[in-house]
């Protein structure tokens, strides 16, 4: 596994520590040109749905990093700006890619599930990995529940010298 970078993607941030947050920052998945979204449908409410949408400015598509430390490593929660909650893989899928993410109460490195770690990949691209399993398991938007809006995002095995164009990020 390559080196886990210790300093989030480039951009504006706020704050310091633990409280580091960037400011408004929309997840474009490279592949598709689609953003990371907490669907509106979802109410915001724990366990809501996480997947692609168009990206139109809308504040679901919105996120915030927040740094925490994990085993001396510089790993990272995405905190939603409109819930205010943090992406999540559900626990009945620990260990095992394939389940959607959606959003939960922030556990501030306390649920694996909410923890990521940034690896840069050159040309403002980025992977994010789960610290939930020893496999490589990286945020994926899946190429074959591809259907536009409203498409699924979760975890899949990933190549770590080769991350897959689904598993890329800016």
């Amino acid at each position: 596994m390559p080196r886990a970078c210790k300093a989030m993607p480039a951009g504006r941030y706020s704050g310091t520590g633990s409280g580091l947050a960037r400011v408004h920052h929309a997840l474009r998945g490279y592949g598709d040109k689609y953003c990371l979204d907490n669907f509106e449908r979802g109410g915001a409410a724990n366990n809501s749905p996480v997947g692609f949408w168009e990206c139109n400015g809308g504040p679901t598509l919105y996120w915030r990093w927040r740094a925490v430390s994990s085993g001396g490593n510089s790993d990272f929660l995405l905190v939603n700006n409109a819930s205010g909650r943090c992406l999540d893989y559900p626990s009945s899928h620990w260990e095992r890619p394939g389940a959607q993410f959606n959003i939960y109460d922030c556990k501030d490195g306390a649920a694996r599930g909410q923890v990521f770690r940034v690896h840069q990949l050159g040309n403002n691209e980025f992977a994010l990995t789960s610290l939930i399993s020893s496999s490589t398991l990286a945020l994926d938007g899946y190429s074959s529940s591809w259907r536009g809006n409203g498409s699924p995002v979760g975890l899949w095995n990933a190549n770590s010298s080769a991350f897959n164009v689904h598993q890329r990020w800016y």
